[in-house]
């Protein structure tokens, strides 16, 4: 009886394994965007008032990834990832597998509080999104930065007016959803694709941001919110149009 069983436990234990599903994998690929055009550094392109925009550097931080189900419920698939357009191994981000249908994605642009307080020289592992090694470090007070846009921006063919959006601090962590049904299956593999038109920071609903004029944001490294002078003013704009700028396909 006892072997009868033995026999009957090896062979069930051989099904299983030979019905054990495929691996998969699912990731999230950012791809930034001018307009129609991928948008690659140091590359110019055109907008539609006639501007020329060259970027040499896009970064970010998206934290709390979710995907939304059909009932409005939510699944964390991942709680932190740092985007670099400068590094294509940085534009894919490895994620949960959660089987099933889905609405959407949720997301926030920078770190929670108890992410934006961890100390970079306390973390060795480089590949950790809030290594030092990915320069997003401001300094104790300020903390982390969310977002990094550099580049030039003017009316020549090759512009030269530089401009520099740097924004951080608590009052604009900024939470994004995008609607899209998709699956992601038992088997095979799924990756979204997350598109970020950039052009739309310069031409958001929120307000047209003038390159010109406004070329910096730099008088938000105080850490406070100056939301009643222009450079307060211009790093809401910036974060109001950047969260708009977000679409799957």
């Amino acid at each position: 009886m006892r072997k009868t069983i033995t026999i009957f436990l090896l062979v069930s234990l051989i099904a299983l394994a030979s019905c054990h599903k495929p691996v998969r994998s699912f990731k999230l690929a950012f791809n930034p965007m001018f307009g129609s055009s991928n948008l690659y550094l140091n590359k110019t392109y055109q907008a539609p008032d006639g501007k020329y925009y060259n970027f040499s550097s896009l970064m970010l931080y998206m934290s709390h990834i979710k995907l939304i189900h059909s009932d409005g419920s939510m699944v964390e698939v991942k709680s932190l990832a740092y985007l670099s357009a400068g590094n294509s191994a940085d534009m894919n981000i490895p994620l949960s597998e959660v089987e099933g249908s889905y609405t959407g994605i949720q997301f926030s642009i920078g770190l929670d509080s108890i992410q934006d307080n961890v100390d970079p020289t306390t973390i060795t592992d480089t590949s950790n999104p809030q290594s030092s090694n990915n320069g997003m470090y401001w300094g104790p007070g300020l903390n982390y930065l969310f977002v990094e846009l550099t580049g030039a921006a003017d009316t020549r063919t090759t512009p030269q007016n530089p401009i520099e959006y740097l924004v951080g601090t608590a009052p604009y962590y900024t939470t994004v959803q995008v609607n899209k049904s998709f699956t992601v299956s038992s088997s095979g593999s799924t990756q979204l694709t997350l598109n970020a038109d950039i052009q739309k920071i310069f031409y958001g609903s929120a307000s047209a941001i003038n390159v010109i004029a406004d070329p910096y944001t730099e008088a938000q490294t105080t850490g406070i919110d100056q939301s009643n002078v222009p450079y307060g003013t211009l790093a809401h704009t910036f974060m109001t149009d950047f969260s708009q700028t977000f679409s799957l396909q």
